[in-house]
């Protein structure tokens, strides 16, 4: 099988990324390293590039370059079969990728694909993820193929992809895609949550306008 790279998943090569504000960028790397403390393991947590500054790009009237990627396979972390199926699928994923390394960082970039822990859900330190989830670090240049037989392989699971650009509600929430059903999401645990004037952010998207996004608003 021959892989079609198309240009929009290598976003770093079109579109010339503007360095953060190393205050900005050490305050991101604390925080979201004391969100991943506090949940134990840290698997849910987004990766900050330090070559990459959101507010920048929405300044001049642009997105930010997606830089990673990470997928998600959620399941019923109270449900034995449930679990039972998410770390199959893990132990097949592991395997058919030869995937031989565990992230370093649950923060920091990553020079390959990696496996961070598996999570169970923690309602004392919630995450983005109401329930159990086992995440990967994806490059750009390994998630076409990845994405492929993911989803042709996932069976019955629920697999959720998000890029990592810095913007971390809108990573989870506007710029991600769901294999399968699309679970609720707690957006209000993510660093950058409410830092948009007029935007509104419930479990399964953004709005602007009202809370909830009803009559008028505008779904992004």
């Amino acid at each position: 099988v021959r892989l079609i790279t198309h240009p929009s998943l290598n976003c770093a090569s079109r579109v010339q990324p503007r360095a953060l504000n190393p205050a900005y960028f050490n305050m991101l790397v604390r925080l979201v390293a004391g969100l991943a403390l506090l949940s134990g393991l840290g698997c849910s947590h987004p990766t900050v590039h330090e070559r990459v500054d959101p507010m920048q790009f929405e300044k001049n009237g642009e997105l930010p370059p997606i830089m990673s990627y990470h997928m998600h396979a959620l399941y019923i972390d109270d449900g034995a079969d449930s679990t039972q199926r998410a770390l199959d699928f893990r132990e097949k994923f592991v395997a058919h990728f030869n995937v031989t390394n565990d992230c370093t960082s649950p923060v920091l970039p990553q020079p390959d694909v990696c496996m961070f822990e598996v999570e169970e859900s923690n309602h004392d330190a919630p995450t983005p993820f109401i329930s159990g989830n086992w995440a990967v670090y994806i490059t750009l240049e390994r998630y076409q193929e990845i994405q492929w037989w993911s989803m042709q392989h996932r069976e019955d699971l629920d697999l959720f992809f998000h890029p990592n650009t810095n913007a971390f509600v809108h990573d989870h929430a506007r710029w991600s895609t769901w294999g399968g059903r699309q679970w609720p999401l707690n957006v209000e645990t993510l660093p950058t949550y409410g830092k948009t004037e007029g935007e509104y952010c419930n479990y399964w998207g953004c709005y602007f306008g009202t809370s909830g996004g009803s009559g008028d608003d505008d779904l992004i």
